[in-house]
Formats: C-alpha cells, sequence, structure tokens
C-alpha cells in the first residue's frame, strides 16, 4: 500500500512541475535556386529573390556565405569568411543582410540583390550562396520552446570577365564499368560480369580552367547482333578547378552484388557477349567534343557452373550405373 501512496505521490508532484511545452512548425522556400551572372568589371546587376514562409510566423536572417566544391558529387563547403572585391547588398527599406526580421505565416518576402564587380576585379569565377536561416523565437517564461531551425540557400555563379569569353578546358578524367570480377586473357584485363546483374557505369569530368563549365552529350551501348542503345548527358555545371561525376539517371541501389556507391549510369536486362560503351561529351557551340570508350564482357556464369555441376553429376551416375 505504502509503494502506491509513494508512486501517486511522485506522479502528482511531476505534473505540477511540468512546464508549457511550445511546438512551432517551420516552412521555408526561396527561389530560385540557381543564379549564374556573367558581368564585366566596373559593372553592377539587380537580382530578385523570393522567400516563402509556409509554416508558422518565423524571424529569418539572410547571408551571403563563399561557396567551394567539396568533391566529384557536385557536393559543396560553405566558408563564413571569404576574401573577395565583389559586394552585395540588398535594396530594400525593410530587410538588410544580416539583420533579422520577421516573417508571417503564409506570406512572402521579394528583395533585391544588387552584385558589384568593381574595376579592379581579376577575371575568374566567385562563388556564393544566398542563406535564409531561421532565427530562434523569444523564449517564454515557464514554457519550453520545441521548434526546427532551418537553413536553406540559392547558389550564385558569377564569371567575370572583359570581353564576354570564358576559359573551357575540360578532360574526361574516368569512363568505366564497375565489375565484380576482372579477368585476364591474352595480357588484357577484361570486365566480367554474371547475366542479368546491374552494369554501374561511372563518368568523371575534371574542370581545368578558371570558369564553370556545362558538359552535356550522351553514353552510347553497343553490343552483339547490332544491338544499340543511348543515354542522354543532360547539362550540368563543374565549377572552376574541380571535378564531378556526371549524372544520367538516379542511381539504383542493390543489396548484391555491389556495395553502395554512386553511379552516373545503372545498366539492367539480360546481356551475353561482348558490350563496347562510347561517351562523347560537349560544353556550348563552338567547343572541343570530347570522347571516351570502355567495353565489359558478359556471361551467364552461374548458368555455366550449373551447367558443369550437372554434366559431372549425370557421368557419376552412369559410372555408378555400368559398375552395378
Amino acid at each position: 500500500m505504502s509503494k502506491i501512496l509513494k508512486s501517486v505521490f511522485l506522479t502528482s508532484c511531476l505534473l505540477l512541475l511540468t512546464s508549457n511545452v511550445l511546438a512551432q512548425q517551420s516552412s521555408l522556400s526561396l527561389s530560385p535556386s540557381l543564379t549564374e551572372i556573367v558581368i564585366k568589371p566596373g559593372y553592377s546587376t539587380t537580382q530578385r529573390y523570393k522567400l516563402t514562409n509556409l509554416g508558422d510566423p518565423a524571424i529569418v536572417k539572410i547571408r551571403i556565405m563563399a561557396m567551394e566544391s567539396r568533391d566529384s558529387l557536385g557536393n559543396i563547403n560553405l566558408k563564413n569568411k571569404f576574401n573577395t572585391p565583389i559586394r552585395f547588398e540588398l535594396q530594400s527599406q525593410t530587410i538588410s543582410l544580416d539583420e533579422a526580421f520577421f516573417l508571417k505565416n503564409s506570406s512572402s518576402q521579394e528583395f533585391f540583390l544588387k552584385v558589384e564587380v568593381p574595376e579592379d576585379t581579376p577575371q575568374r569565377d566567385y562563388y556564393f550562396t544566398l542563406i535564409a536561416e531561421s532565427q530562434p523565437p523569444p523564449a517564454q517564461e515557464g514554457a519550453v520552446n520545441i521548434r526546427a531551425k532551418i537553413s536553406l540557400g540559392t547558389n550564385l555563379l558569377i564569371t567575370v570577365t572583359t570581353d564576354g569569353k570564358v576559359e573551357i578546358k575540360p578532360k574526361i578524367s574516368l569512363f568505366e564499368v564497375i565489375p565484380k570480377n576482372k579477368i585476364k586473357l591474352f595480357g588484357l584485363e577484361i570486365n566480367l560480369f554474371n547475366s542479368l546483374d546491374e552494369i554501374p557505369v561511372v563518368l568523371t569530368v575534371d574542370n581545368r580552367g578558371i570558369n564553370v563549365i556545362k558538359p552535356r552529350g550522351e553514353i552510347s551501348l553497343r553490343g552483339p547482333l547490332w544491338q544499340s542503345k543511348r543515354f542522354e548527358i543532360k547539362p550540368q555545371n563543374v565549377l572552376a578547378k574541380s571535378q564531378r561525376q556526371l549524372s544520367i539517371e538516379s542511381a539504383k541501389i542493390s543489396p548484391r552484388p555491389y556495395p553502395l556507391y554512386p553511379r552516373t549510369l545503372t545498366l539492367s536486362g539480360f546481356f551475353f557477349g561482348v558490350y563496347k560503351l562510347s561517351a562523347s561529351i560537349s560544353f556550348g557551340q563552338g567547343t572541343p567534343i570530347l570522347y571516351a570508350t570502355t567495353s565489359f564482357l558478359v556471361f551467364p556464369i552461374n548458368l555455366f557452373i550449373l551447367t558443369i555441376l550437372i554434366f559431372l553429376g549425370t557421368i557419376f551416375i552412369m559410372k555408378k550405373l555400368r559398375r552395378k
């Protein structure tokens, strides 16, 4: 009985001491998702943005951060501090960069970002991200605030050039299939796949220039009996002095037989024989076209092994029967 009374007493104390809990729903959208500017030194331009709040009222701050490529998969790094001659300013009487402002629910805030490029700015690319970040609401006495903090950004790619020309220095650094098996035959290394296996293809482009490039083109598959298929490569940004693995489709992840990793293209279906893959990449009108090829062999390995086992088993049984 005493244990029951103690439990009731402790529960009552906890209920009396519990604070009010306030939950906030945050949902922001920022457009456009990407802005590309080609500008001469000594000029300025203005870009329009729209911030929409689809959740509860929020306190928002807008800031600019420098951006750089992090890896070949299109991921980026952001820097709080950056050294650049380019200057930014919000042309608005109500909001400013790095200053919090209030945004009502189900409302939008349009603003114009002024980008000013001084006369002595070196000719090259400059990459930034405009970020809209929700700020913590004021805490209320006796209440616990539970809220989701949202940070979303839109990339800003600025090319500074005096005559409108850009440097295009691309290279296909990798075009290959990723097989589970490799065999050596007559001094050649052959990519070997089992029939019905998924065939991952990786295509990576290096940008050795000082300006962003936009590779586009196609990958062609040719097999025995005049089999052929084409896959379009849509334009994708490759930042200056970086590399990027191009993408044609969402990479399919299969529990067998490959580990989890991204790929440019996944070939699936029934294959048998020798196949050749060709990639042709261009970078706009009047630019050079890059080519690369690779090949692979598909053979029904499992079926072949099963056939041998059945054959050996049949011979073994026939010998047994002859002896009897």
